[in-house]
């Protein structure tokens, strides 16, 4: 006990993989409020129907601060040097890049970072815990930084580390606790039809990052044959005949991935495409990926799906044809019915040999 700052809990992150993590000016930094940012994310996803409660945990300008403040002691300092991302990193990766000039330095993996969580004293007993458990959402499920959607700035808890996948699939369950999960949600949220796959693991991080993005990447082309799964040829038939003049009526199924969805097509002139809300340019992908460290020193890949609207009820969605000023916009298009194509590739995952799926 602190007698005039409140409780304290200390926690050791490692960073698992490259950290993709900017403050001022782009220098790269591990900044107490962006961790902040993710644990509010994580507190919406993990305990969607008590967001009234959010305001009081996280601050707001109504409630004022929040109800604890985060120190970093001993900021990990970053290299100057660049280091390329190759092959399916570079899929995943995509946008980590300095304007064509390489990707921007980042907080390497391996490095170790203290994380002092300083509770005010008026902060209630069941906030401090939901701010805990929501560190342990982000270092099971999520990451830190750009594209920590796609695997980067994966961090662990190092005092919690699972010695084989029994205990990780174990951990996971323990957080998400179905039962008491609504069965449909309004944002990016556990729910009752959320998925957690564990595909497979490796002894090295760029392995285990490489692989499932060679996944991601193959099973979304619509040049390659994968069994059983959809190779979303009519995706690109769409657009192409969209490029052609040929107004749309429908969207590309893989935009359940995300948005923007986008297109380049050599074969007409170098000619683009891009799928959007009418209302809003992006949607995170509701398809998490995550690195985890074992006690053996493997590396698991935690994929998670959390099933959630694209849009708004009332938005629709929007193709737009090259770029300014002589872009041809087709608005008003419907969003798809389900996330099958999302789930498709969750059951892909369940395929592969040594698969687990969380039993949630």
């Amino acid at each position: 006990m602190l007698k005039d700052r409140g409780i304290m809990e200390e926690v050791k992150l490692r960073v698992i993989t490259p950290l993709f993590l900017r403050g001022a000016k782009a220098k790269v930094e591990f900044r107490p409020p962006s961790l902040k940012g993710v644990l509010r994310f994580w507190f919406r996803a993990r305990y969607p129907g008590r967001l009234n409660e959010e305001p009081g945990i996280f601050g707001s300008t109504e409630t004022g601060q929040a109800s604890f403040l985060i120190r970093v002691p001993d900021p990990p300092v970053p290299p100057e040097r660049k280091t390329e991302l190759l092959g399916s990193l570079s899929y995943l990766g995509y946008g980590l890049d300095d304007k064509g000039r390489g990707p921007y330095c980042y907080i390497q993996p391996g490095e170790e970072i203290v994380v002092r969580f300083i509770f005010r004293p008026h902060s209630k007993i069941d906030g401090r815990k939901e701010v805990m458990e929501s560190l342990r959402c982000l270092c099971l499920l999520g990451g830190l930084g750009a594209r920590s959607r796609r695997g980067f700035g994966s961090v662990v808890n190092l005092a919690d580390l699972p010695a084989d996948i029994d205990e990780l699939c174990n951990q996971i369950a323990g957080i998400c606790q179905r039962d008491n999960l609504p069965a449909e949600v309004g944002h990016t949220a556990f729910s009752q039809r959320m998925r957690v796959v564990i595909p497979f693991v490796a002894k090295k991080w760029s392995d285990a990052l490489q692989k499932i993005g060679h996944e991601l990447q193959r099973f979304r082309s619509n040049c390659t044959e994968i069994p059983k799964t959809p190779r979303f040829s009519r995706d690109r038939d769409l657009i192409y005949n969209t490029i052609r003049g040929i107004r749309p009526t429908t969207v590309p199924q893989r935009v359940m991935f995300g948005l923007p969805h986008n297109y380049f097509f050599r074969n007409l002139g170098s000619k683009t495409a891009s799928v959007t809300g009418v209302k809003r340019d992006r949607r995170a992908s509701p398809l998490l990926i995550h690195i985890h460290l074992l006690a053996d020193g493997r590396h698991a890949v935690v994929v998670s799906f959390l099933p959630a609207p694209l849009v708004p009820a009332d938005e629709k969605l929007r193709i737009t044809v090259g770029k300014k000023p002589n872009e041809k916009v087709y608005d008003g298009l419907p969003v798809p019915s389900d996330l099958s194509a999302v789930e498709s590739f969750m059951d892909h995952l369940t395929r592969l040999s040594g698969s687990r799926e969380v039993n949630l």
